[in-house]
């Protein structure tokens, strides 16, 4: 068996400190994506996303720019609609727009009226009344992560919404 030598020890140590310095440094200088990409591998989002771009009308990343709350015509107390207005900053599936406008209904105990201070990617669905939330799981935070999945689906989802996958009814 080969005895390890002083400089066989020395290059070791070497090579030890190199590696810890270039791993040290490369997660120093992106701590936000190894972050988001470790909490997102571990998430159900990267799943979830490229289902409702294919089982919704529209996708895209939006800022929002105004919310407003409204009663429900039939009068229940529980239940509110926001009128949402939003920036489009990039469009994955859908009409190109440049605002988009859409209702959601959601209960008095979510948090309705916090306008969301980051862009967020946001998936729609579209009815003769215009476009609305289909629910929960239908916004996702722009991560990295994220976006890289929605401009990759974005170049294989077709403007319809598949019979498989239907957030819409």
């Amino acid at each position: 068996m080969k005895q390890e030598t002083k400089v066989d020890s020395m290059n070791k140590k070497k090579l030890f400190f190199f590696m810890t310095v270039f791993i040290v440094a490369y997660y120093h200088s992106t701590p936000q994506a190894f972050t988001e990409s470790f909490n997102e591998t571990c998430g159900l989002e990267i799943k979830a996303l490229p289902k409702f771009m294919h089982g919704t009308h529209y996708c895209a990343l939006l800022q929002e720019q105004s919310v407003s709350v409204e009663a429900v015509p039939s009068g229940d107390p529980q239940t509110k609609i926001l009128r949402v207005e939003s920036k489009v900053i990039e469009t994955f599936k859908g009409e190109e727009l440049s605002t988009i406008r859409y209702m959601s209904v959601v209960d008095v105990g979510d948090s309705i009226s916090a306008l969301k201070k980051e862009p967020v990617i946001q998936c729609l669905c579209k009815n003769r009344e215009g476009y609305s939330w289909p629910g929960v799981g239908s916004t996702y935070s722009a991560s990295h992560a994220l976006l890289r999945i929605a401009r990759f689906y974005k170049r294989g989802v077709r403007n319809s919404v598949t019979k498989f996958e239907n957030f819409c009814e």
